[in-house]
């Protein structure tokens, strides 16, 4: 089924704070509220720009409560918990539209893991004084391994999705979250495997730079 529209896009997530591990009851009310005031105004938003919910689907406001729900929790050292993707697709019609939306978010989340990823061993590079060959060959298997995590990342939270109609096709919009310790652990794996197969640096040298 062909596609006429596909625009990815990334859900902006809260700056991270130091929080508490167990938070005095202002925190969570003032937390609830902003959470809530959020949720109105992307329902609000988005309602305007033509968009409903699919049949058997919470409200919009529903949806966007536990969206901001997973954007506020963060992880002990200030790092977003969850990773958050999006997708808008149009399609001839709303399954091969949410395939696509489904695909493409996924890819969104990829790509921003392998983003930190990249900083990760970068770091590690300079830091243990890797080679510039030992390097630009971890360098290019990381960009090769993208689509390969993408593919491999296990089930994802879908926290929104909605449809319009856009003159005789479906538009759908999709906002999904995946675990960042885990979807970190899928990068390094795979990434590890990925030299130990393309490339012919040393054990020592892969074990370096996947210490992350």
């Amino acid at each position: 089924m062909s596609l006429i529209l596909v625009i990815i896009f990334m859900n902006a997530v809260a700056t991270a704070q130091e929080k508490s591990v167990v938070p005095d009851k202002k925190t969570q009310k003032a937390t609830t509220k902003e959470i809530e005031k959020n949720a109105k105004t992307d329902a609000k938003k988005w309602k305007k720009d033509g968009y409903t919910n699919p049949i058997g689907t919470p409200t919009l406001e529903m949806q966007f409560k536990k969206s901001w729900t997973y954007q506020s929790e963060y992880l002990e050292s200030g790092h977003p918990k969850y990773i958050i993707g999006a997708a808008q697709v149009t399609g001839e019609t709303a399954t091969a539209a949410k395939m696509q939306a489904i695909q493409a978010a996924k890819l969104n989340i990829a790509e921003q893991i392998s983003s930190e990823v990249a900083l990760l061993v970068n770091s590690i590079i300079s830091n243990q004084q890797i080679n510039q060959e030992e390097a630009a060959s971890v360098t290019k298997t990381m960009t090769d391994s993208k689509s390969l995590v993408a593919q491999t990342l296990g089930r994802t939270i879908t926290l929104v999705e909605a449809t319009k109609t856009v003159g005789k096709n479906i538009s759908y919009n999709i906002v999904m979250a995946y675990d960042y310790v885990t979807a970190k652990d899928v990068a390094k794996d795979i990434l590890r495997k990925q030299l130990e197969q393309d490339s012919k640096l040393m054990k020592e040298t892969i074990d370096k730079v996947t210490n992350f």
